[in-house]
């Protein structure tokens, strides 16, 4: 771990953290989804571009697991959700993601239902994957 400014930064399976853990105070907290929202900021711009890159990012363990959680969550600003629907987008958009699809559909179909103002973009996800990809 790094200290940085009093504020501790480390990593743990993965996910960065800039406090010392979600009992931390509520300025760590918030540096905490900040950055998880500027990774996911990136994810997007990066699987905008090219489908080696969708598929890239759909195969890493967990991605897509991540990915549904922060969209499940409701931990942190609504757009954090849209931010990783448009992630999934994008994904959506290869063909070779849909295996990675299938384990995150129920998820996917849960907040749909659940969420009025995501439900439209799942539903073009879903559409794009057993639709368009699944011939």
């Amino acid at each position: 771990m790094v200290l940085m400014d009093r504020v501790e930064v480390g990593a743990d399976m993965g996910m960065v953290f800039a406090s010392k853990g979600w009992d931390g105070e509520p300025e760590s907290r918030k540096m905490d989804m900040q950055v998880r929202d500027r990774m996911v900021h990136l994810l997007y711009l990066l699987t905008d571009r090219h489908d080696v890159v969708r598929v890239a990012v759909a195969s890493l363990p967990d991605a897509m697991r991540r990915l549904v959680g922060v969209v499940t969550s409701c931990v942190g600003r609504a757009e954090s959700a849209r931010l990783a629907v448009g992630v999934l987008a994008n994904l959506s958009l290869a063909p070779a993601t849909l295996p990675y699809f299938l384990p995150i559909e129920k998820d996917m179909a849960l907040v749909a239902m659940s969420d009025p103002s995501l439900a439209g973009m799942l539903a073009n996800i879903m559409a794009d994957v057993y639709g368009m990809n699944s011939l």
